[in-house]
């Protein structure tokens, strides 16, 4: 897999697919993939049958995440979307492909 080309737009939770975890035909149309992540359903509480759920959403136009729980939205920076914060799990994670410059 190659390196990080310094050029790349990276934000937290963006993720690359190397080759070598292509299947035969994904290798002959591009030597890997890469993704933003763009939003996040979180489950808050310490069981399935029960709890809470908010979502976090980047927001291009503005340039950050945005946190929608019930009534409430809030602008947050890429540092909050990762932080790990006891009884809350990410449920869904929403990925983009996106051009990547060779």
């Amino acid at each position: 897999s190659s390196g990080i080309n310094a050029e790349w737009p990276l934000r937290p939770g963006d993720m690359t697919i190397s080759d070598d975890m292509m299947s035969a035909i994904g290798t002959t149309l591009a030597a890997e993939r890469r993704y933003h992540l763009f939003g996040v359903v979180y489950h808050h509480g310490s069981h399935a049958t029960g709890g809470h759920y908010s979502a976090m959403v980047y927001h291009p136009y503005i340039q950050c995440w945005v946190n929608a729980d019930d009534d409430k939205m809030t602008h947050l920076d890429d540092k909050a979307v990762l932080k790990h914060i006891p009884g809350r799990s990410a449920y869904l994670l929403f990925y983009k492909r996106v051009a990547f410059p060779s």
